[in-house]
């Protein structure tokens, strides 16, 4: 626990703060009343994943999607908790990027001193 520290932020891109708020709104469902207390998108860039879907009409497409690891302190009632966060968002048929959502992957226990380190 004392050894976990937050990676550096290294994503450059031009979406960060849609990529945050992602973030933010998976930490809001997942551990509500959470206070987060810092955030940092670990990943350089995008991982853009492309493959071929069957549909319920057993036509096959190509779809991809998109996705950026985000790492978040936050601070519960029970401890401070280094978070490890997905954020993607999938092609629509018109092959713009639709609305980025974001999930909980993984959760550690932290040490608040640890932050900001």
């Amino acid at each position: 626990m004392e050894k976990i520290r937050m990676l550096p932020e290294k994503f450059s891109g031009p979406e960060r703060d849609e990529i945050r708020a992602a973030a933010l709104a998976a930490v809001g469902s997942d551990h509500p009343g959470a206070q987060v207390l810092r955030t940092s998108i670990v990943s350089p860039s995008w991982r853009e994943d492309w493959r071929f879907e069957e549909g319920a009409d057993r036509v096959l497409r190509l779809t991809a999607s998109r996705q950026v690891n985000i790492q978040a302190a936050a601070k519960k009632e029970d401890g401070v908790f280094l978070l490890t966060i997905g954020v993607y968002s999938r092609k629509n048929p018109d092959w713009t990027w639709g609305p980025m959502k974001g999930y909980v992957m993984f959760s550690d226990r932290m040490l608040e001193e640890n932050v900001e380190k």
